[in-house]
């Protein structure tokens, strides 16, 4: 089968560190696997097309101009067409389709829109989120969605925000990056460093790590805190009291790690804190990425989040405060046994749950039945 892939994001130069061109190339990779021929179309007009995927970048102009960018994909002559992206990305996919007939599978990666200014994220987005918590015309825009021909979203809560026909959107959960490998053996960790990686923002949470950071450290100052992150709110110091955002931490790490680098962070870890108020990607990759990686993760239940995490099962729930955050960290950080535990039934459950085969295998299986209608 050819499949033309739809990805924003897919070229640019830290393409395997963002969540929606992570999973495309693993997709790719599995799809390629299994003998279908894959062409990349990023929104940008760069087409990659080469069999072996050796990068063959092909500079066709913008995607501001709808009409020609699905003109272009279709002299490809794909058999199907699968785009991925935001809740925006499905106003031009109901675009394309006055203009071709090849069936179009969209996954939505997440609800809220990339509009690129928050006044725009009503017009847009879906459903409630951290920049916009009462979007307009959602009927309209369901309407909209509802007319295409089908639709992925990667957990339940996910489905129940796009919330169309059932008939018309599957939950199918891609599995965990390829180059994101389980060391031959995994040792106990016991040491007292507590770790945050992703966005430093505060829909992300970062403001409550750090102030979970300064109550913890008065009580037990051997405990490290070390945060990864791509970025820095220009507001966050609003939310700490301090112009310092790196008071109380021991390391902040600032630069774009790699796989093998983010790898070696973890596994030093004993217990990774990811607060979101808000999720970016659904359901977020550091979650995912970390309990498969045997961590015992805290977060807050929003969004998926509870379909992962099974409080004192599989992770560590809290409420969206510095003060419960740092009471758990207290409560746990010394309870080597039940962290232990928890991580190891994180990583049963995320290679019980996340499995490319199955996912590909319902993926393929709906380009099927498109194909043939």
């Amino acid at each position: 089968m050819r499949i033309a892939i739809v990805s924003d994001g897919f070229l640019s130069n830290n393409r395997l560190r963002s969540s929606t061109p992570v999973l495309v190339d693993n997709l790719r990779h599995e799809l390629e696997k299994r003998n279908n021929k894959i062409l990349i179309y990023t929104p940008l007009g760069q087409l990659v097309y080469d069999e072996k995927y050796k990068i063959d970048i092909n500079n066709e102009g913008g995607m501001l101009d709808y009409f020609s960018s699905i003109k272009k994909i279709s002299r490809l002559k794909p058999d199907i067409i699968h785009v991925h992206g935001d809740i925006a990305i499905t106003y031009l996919v109901k675009l394309w389709k006055l203009r071709t007939s090849i069936p179009i599978v969209t996954t939505i990666t997440r609800n809220a829109a990339n509009a690129g200014s928050l006044s725009l994220s009503p017009v847009f987005s879906i459903g409630p989120s951290y920049d916009c918590q009462k979007p307009w015309f959602d009927y309209l825009k369901k309407k909209i969605i509802s007319s295409l021909d089908h639709i992925i979203v990667m957990n339940q809560f996910m489905k129940s925000v796009v919330n169309i026909n059932e008939k018309k959107i599957s939950v199918i959960k891609y599995g965990i990056r390829r180059d994101w490998e389980m060391p031959d053996k995994i040792t106990s960790n016991t040491s007292n460093k507590i770790f945050y990686w992703g966005d430093g923002s505060i829909k992300r949470g970062y403001h409550l790590f750090l102030n979970a950071a300064k109550i913890v450290k008065k009580v037990k100052p051997e405990v490290q805190f070390i945060s990864a992150i791509r970025g820095l709110d220009p507001t966050i110091n609003k939310h700490i009291g301090s112009q310092n955002t790196e008071e109380y931490l021991t390391n902040v790490i600032y630069k774009k790690l790699n796989s093998e680098e983010m790898i070696k962070e973890l596994l030093q870890s004993k217990i990774v804190v990811l607060p979101f108020l808000s999720n970016s990607m659904e359901p977020p990759l550091t979650i995912l990425e970390s309990m498969y990686l045997r961590k015992p993760v805290i977060t807050t239940r929003i969004g998926g989040n509870t379909e992962l995490i099974k409080n004192n099962v599989t992770g560590l729930f809290i409420n969206s405060n510095s003060k419960d955050l740092a009471k758990t960290i207290l409560n746990k950080i010394d309870n080597n046994n039940e962290l232990e535990k928890i991580g190891v039934n994180a990583q049963k459950f995320i290679i019980e749950n996340y499995d490319w085969d199955k996912c590909v295998k319902e993926i393929i299986k709906i380009y099927e039945i498109l194909v043939r209608r």
